[in-house]
């Protein structure tokens, strides 16, 4: 039978892993979505002028 507090922190560890993985792919898809849209202005810039 495992104690108690082992469970309590293996639970706690697997949430924060998981918020902080979720976390990490948030950002770089907020930042995957910056890049595209910058390169694309730049793209347009060079395109009109």
């Amino acid at each position: 039978m495992t104690p108690f507090w082992m469970i309590r922190d293996r639970i706690i560890n697997f949430i924060l892993v998981t918020q902080y993985r979720y976390s990490v792919y948030k950002v770089k898809q907020v930042f995957k979505k910056k890049t595209e849209f910058a390169s694309a202005r730049r793209m347009e810039d060079w395109y009109y002028s």
